[in-house]
């Protein structure tokens, strides 16, 4: 999400690792692209689109649906976690076979 003064499409270097998956589109829409300040490692550049085929979940309140339609939809979408998770995986992965 864009906020007034900040650069969001940088990551400071504070942060170690971060996948962008940002909705491009509606009121909250994020950055297509994000960099790494210093340090930090982009693990991942994607984005989901839900103009086509949107996704509904009912545990999410109205005001989500009326305010943060395509964030919710987001964190409603079982390929998006997937990709989060497949991601976790392969740096838990990664780690594990740097200690052996």
């Amino acid at each position: 999400m864009r906020r007034s003064g900040v650069d969001d499409r940088v990551i400071p270097p504070h942060i170690a690792r971060r996948a962008n998956c940002d909705p491009p589109d509606g009121m909250d829409h994020g950055r297509g692209e994000i960099r790494a300040a210093d340090r930090s490692e982009i693990l991942a550049n994607f984005c989901f689109e839900y103009r086509e085929q949107p996704i509904y979940c009912r545990e999410h309140p109205w005001y989500h649906w009326s305010f943060a339609k395509t964030h919710t939809q987001l964190a409603c979408d079982p390929a998006a976690w997937s990709r989060v998770d497949a991601l976790i995986r392969q740096q838990i992965a990664a780690a594990s076979a740097k200690q052996d």
